[in-house]
């Protein structure tokens, strides 16, 4: 709401068209910035990223700041159709991927910059470079998910220090533990647990929807200078 608020254009990616036109249409309503659009992403296909960036550049000229927000949380061990691990390609393919068919228009746009926003489970992480994927063990939740995140956080660490100088700075920034709909692939079963054992400490130490939506640390990343 801040950055509609100061009059910029918001380009909302994401899988669910539903939601995406909601929310683009709250933003409006609640702001009077019409420029608040939603454009479908899936993060797990490359095909739908490719279609985006399309999308995208026939659209628009610039690209100010390119935030990299989504991310998934499984249950059990999952291959998508392009043969990927399901969260590391979301979590770290599909940021990579979309990132290098944007950063032309990111480098016209300087000085710009790519928020990539992290975890603290990375501190969990050990990456296994014979087994990236986790295709030999088939380890499911933290593990692959906090591995995704620390690859995710050495490769823009790594491509800021290429970008930095050509106008284009990248940071990475762990907003705060959100209850969001991430776990919405969670059984019944994984479910109960959390809420009957766990929800009240979780509900006490994590942030709301709305919180997590204007996260301090993450704004700042937006608007300074």
């Amino acid at each position: 709401m801040l950055l509609a608020k100061r009059n910029a254009t918001l380009i909302l990616a994401c899988g669910d068209s539903t939601k995406g036109i909601e929310a683009a249409n709250e933003i409006k309503e609640a702001t009077k910035n019409k420029e608040a659009y939603f454009m479908k992403l899936d993060l797990g296909d490359l095909s739908s990223i490719s279609e985006f960036v399309k999308e995208f550049k026939s659209k628009f000229k610039r690209l100010d700041i390119l935030v990299h927000n989504g991310g998934v949380f499984n249950e059990e061990y999952k291959v998508n159709k392009h043969g990927f691990e399901d969260t590391f390609a979301v979590n770290y393919f599909g940021p990579v991927y979309l990132t290098s068919l944007l950063l032309d228009v990111l480098e016209a746009s300087k000085p710009s910059r790519i928020i990539y926003t992290s975890s603290k489970f990375h501190v969990r992480a050990k990456i296994d470079w014979d087994d990236l994927q986790s295709e030999k063990t088939k380890i499911a939740l933290v593990s692959i998910y906090s591995t995704s995140k620390l690859a995710g956080m050495l490769y823009f660490k790594e491509l800021n220090r290429i970008t930095e100088p050509k106008g284009v700075k990248i940071v990475s920034v762990h907003p705060g533990v959100v209850r969001s709909q991430m776990n919405s692939s969670f059984s019944g079963a994984i479910r109960r647990l959390i809420y009957w054992t766990l929800y009240p400490f979780w509900w006490y130490c994590t942030k709301n929807l709305e919180q997590g939506r204007s996260a301090d640390n993450t704004l700042y990343l937006f608007i300074r200078s």
